[in-house]
């Protein structure tokens, strides 16, 4: 385990009013840590038929988490419910789909239904609902099924929220909402198989590539480089000095 140590200024966290002088007032510290992780990469494995053990259980054990590799578990134990996940984030989004065209007020244009997808044939980026005060819109959903695919945003046009960052400034957005139901493990997506590394792919991480442009370089010189060259020979002396001896022929 490794211990970060980090000094933070309070002083922008600081009351300086009389009767709570240098009593910290913030209830919450925004702190940015620079999180790496080293792995060993085990290269390139062979997904082989999964066989399973002849012991087979008709029911999970009740401490399954549905992550791990237990012995007689059918891959049906893996499947699971929809789960719906929502948060609070910032407004970045909201500029991808806003129309191309401004209001007479040079304000951005929410026009509801309006695929803003760089692929709109695969793709729904845009806006479900707005109004003066916030604007619905979702970011990658089915074409076909924007109701029930894709990240759900709401985006409040007039409150703000302010963070304040760890060297004083203040991060300040529109307050913006979103939920994504998953579709939970089902037969579509999930799968028992078995990694198996196979000798000649030890130490490979990509299956091989074989590149057929190929390019040889047999040298700068051809046999009438010496024929070409003597028009740059003025006189007999010139032979012995240019390029040190190249034109002589030494036995």
């Amino acid at each position: 385990m490794e211990y970060l140590k980090r000094e933070i200024l309070l002083e922008n966290f600081t009351s300086r009013n009389e009767g709570s002088y240098g009593v910290v007032t913030a209830d919450t510290i925004s702190i940015n840590l620079f999180i790496t992780q080293k792995f060993d990469d085990m290269g390139y494995f062979t997904d082989e038929p999964f066989i399973p053990n002849d012991v087979v259980l008709l029911n999970p054990p009740l401490d399954f988490d549905g992550m791990s590799r237990l012995t007689g578990i059918t891959v049906d134990m893996f499947y699971g419910q929809p789960t719906t996940i929502t948060g609070t984030t910032d407004d970045l989004k909201l500029s991808d789909v806003k129309s191309y065209k401004v209001d007479i007020n040079n304000q951005p244009i929410y026009t509801p239904y309006l695929n803003m997808a760089e692929d709109i044939q695969t793709t729904f980026d845009g806006v479900t609902n707005s109004s003066s005060n916030e604007v619905d819109y979702v970011i990658g959903a089915d074409p076909n099924d924007i109701t029930n695919t894709g990240i759900h945003f709401n985006t409040s046009l007039n409150e703000y929220i302010e963070i304040p960052q760890s060297n004083g400034d203040l991060s300040r957005f529109r307050k913006t909402t979103f939920n994504y139901v998953s579709s939970g493990r089902t037969s579509q997506n999930t799968s028992l198989s078995a990694n198996t590394k196979l000798e000649e792919f030890l130490g490979v991480v990509f299956p091989q590539e074989i590149q057929n442009d190929v390019f040889i370089d047999r040298g700068a010189e051809d046999i009438f480089e010496k024929h070409m060259v003597m028009a740059e020979i003025k006189n007999v002396n010139d032979i012995d000095e240019y390029r040190n001896g190249y034109l002589i022929n030494k036995s």
